[in-house]
């Protein structure tokens, strides 16, 4: 008995230390909204082993970027647009399963133009304020990036 008392003890201490996190349920809701690209990380793998790591950090001034203006538009409605410099906004539809998200671009907009543009992501954090997405592949040779968006 003494030791199921000393067991219990320990289990309870280790929840009690847990870091509580900030993240919401990943929901139509928790992801409605515009939000603008702030940090995007590169990270690079070689034969499956991580070669290399490069970040870049937006200046974010009057709710826009100086330098770049990647902006993504959830609504409620499971549908968004995806605008970056020099294109126009790109409608999609988007489903969440999990922490996997995934958006499909309307039949109207032409392939040619979101050639390169992501459609899959894993959804690393999501608070009331900041979006993280992960998205590419670490076996072999490739880059996964990690970009960090903030709600406008």
């Amino acid at each position: 008995m003494r030791h199921l008392s000393i067991l219990l003890f320990i289990i309870l201490c280790f929840n009690a230390c847990k870091k509580s996190s900030n993240n919401l349920l990943i929901t139509p809701a928790a992801l409605s909204g515009t939000w603008s690209l702030h940090t995007a990380t590169g990270i690079t793998y070689t034969n499956g082993v991580r070669s290399n790591t490069s970040t870049t950090t937006f200046n974010n001034t009057n709710a826009g970027f100086s330098n770049l203006d990647l902006v993504i538009e959830f609504n409620n409605n499971l549908t968004g647009t995806y605008q970056q410099p020099g294109l126009m906004g790109f409608p999609f539809t988007y489903v969440i399963s999990g922490n996997q998200l995934t958006w499909n671009f309307d039949s109207n907009v032409p392939s040619s133009a979101v050639t390169g543009i992501p459609t899959n992501f894993t959804i690393k954090a999501l608070t009331n304020n900041q979006l993280e997405l992960i998205y590419g592949g670490t076996s072999g040779n490739g880059i996964v990036y990690d970009d960090i968006y903030t709600k406008n």
